[in-house]
């Protein structure tokens, strides 16, 4: 037998072999990144019943008294005409810095983290292919509603242009820079907001994905009622093709761009819509 010490007396030390390099010990520990992943069927997130209704209901409301506070104190009217590079769009920054307030403070509470939300880190295919998918059909749940809103109108595409003329009216003349920062910002609070948080809380309480996407497209859709009944149909079409991407991916961020993209374009046509809005009356009446 092969003995590890060899040719010792007992009143000798005993060396024992070290490998080359002359380091004994196992490997330092490097540390890896780990990236945020998803609750595996998120939307869905670990919390009772009770909990998620009650976080969604006070948020909402929570919401909804800010806006009305807002508005009834005349802040919503100062921000309009001191902020001219937005105007009545300041508004709706308040609202959303105010969102996510509320949203950071539940999830802080719960003790849950941004991934509950949705905000993980996809990976590139993911997302890249998410959000293909998601702009095209952002436009189709447009176009159909839009469809839908006509078909209910005797006057058609004109009448559909008169009925949001009021709204095109009301939109500032905005700079291609603003639009995009406004743009990307509106699509994250309101993805946050409402699909990020609503929807994971809705979730848990109805215990279907199909209903809680469909009961906060309704509510998104209600919550735009200043753009009129075509707008607020058209929201609520939209709302639930971005609900339902967010299932699909198991992440927001492909909603959040096609959400940014889907307003971007329209703050950019605004001002041609405006005045074909204006065009055809007179053109009917001349």
């Amino acid at each position: 037998m092969n003995n590890c010490v060899s040719d010792s007396s007992p009143d000798e030390p005993i060396i024992l072999a070290r490998p080359a390099g002359g380091f004994a010990g196992p490997p330092l520990a490097r540390a890896i990144p780990v990236p945020v992943l998803p609750p595996p069927e998120f939307p869905f997130v670990d919390m009772p019943r009770r909990l998620a209704f009650w976080d969604a209901a006070c948020a909402l409301a929570l919401w909804l008294a800010y806006a009305f506070l807002i508005f009834c104190s005349g802040v919503a009217f100062l921000l309009s005409t001191s902020w001219p590079p937005l105007g009545f769009l300041s508004v709706n920054v308040l609202l959303g810095v105010f969102a996510l307030f509320i949203v950071l403070g539940v999830i802080r509470f719960r003790r849950q983290s941004v991934a509950s939300l949705g905000l993980n880190r996809p990976d590139a295919a993911r997302l890249i292919l998410g959000t293909i998918l998601a702009v095209p059909a952002a436009y189709a749940a447009s176009t159909a509603a839009n469809l839908l809103y006509m078909s209910l109108l005797s006057g058609g595409f004109d009448a559909l242009l008169e009925e949001r003329s009021e709204l095109f009216a009301m939109m500032p003349e905005l700079s291609f820079g603003t639009i995009v920062v406004f743009s990307l910002f509106v699509g994250f609070h309101e993805e946050v907001f409402f699909r990020g948080f609503l929807l994971t809380r809705l979730t848990v309480g109805l215990r279907s994905r199909a209903a809680a996407v469909a009961v906060t497209s309704v509510i998104f859709g209600l919550l735009h009622a200043y753009q009129g009944p075509a707008g607020i149909l058209q929201t609520t079409f939209l709302g639930a093709v971005l609900g339902i991407v967010v299932c699909v991916t198991r992440t927001l961020w492909p909603a959040i761009l096609a959400h940014a993209f889907f307003n971007i374009v329209g703050l950019v046509l605004m001002p041609w819509l405006a005045e074909l809005s204006e065009e055809l009356p007179a053109a009917a009446g001349g």
